[in-house]
């Protein structure tokens, strides 16, 4: 459906959007942005195809250009609370704990408490976890992470030289 509304229209944002995201939910992340960064080519504001590009990044080798895709996207939309709880996930999981806390100071003026609560105790949990792991070698930090991705490199180049 996607790919035949992109066939008859190949600047319908959406349609190249929502290709990425049926890439994004068949764990083809690198696809997926390639696809995001199609959308951004057409419209360079869409702030859900930055949101998105940010997400597939963020499950890829290239999390420096996924923070500036979310920094893009929180500049793009600074209301948009969904970007927003996003990037600061990202942030913590990144434990860019010092970005964080100026990200927490925009976050003040446009999440309402329940969501600042939210992202308050997580952000304490994931420090407290963080100290109890600290100097500890975790499974998961022994998995390789291989891609071969010489498109979406080139590709990010290109959007964010």
């Amino acid at each position: 459906m996607f790919q035949g509304a992109h066939e008859v229209d190949p600047l319908n944002v959406g349609a190249i959007v929502n290709l990425g995201a049926l890439e994004y939910e068949h764990n083809n992340y690198e696809n997926a942005a390639i696809r995001f960064l199609d959308a951004l080519e057409v419209k360079p504001d869409d702030e859900e195809a930055l949101c998105n590009l940010a997400l597939s990044l963020k499950k890829t080798n290239y999390l420096e250009f996924a923070q500036s895709a979310f920094e893009e996207a929180v500049n793009v939309s600074p209301g948009n609370t969904f970007i927003l709880h996003n990037y600061m996930l990202f942030l913590l999981e990144q434990k860019n704990f010092t970005h964080f806390d100026k990200v927490m100071m925009h976050a003040r003026r446009v999440m309402d408490k329940s969501e600042l609560e939210t992202v308050t105790k997580l952000y304490e949990e994931f420090k407290s976890a963080i100290e109890g792991t600290e100097g500890k070698v975790l499974p998961e930090d022994q998995e390789p992470k291989t891609f071969s991705a010489s498109i979406l490199k080139s590709a990010i180049k290109k959007a964010f030289g």
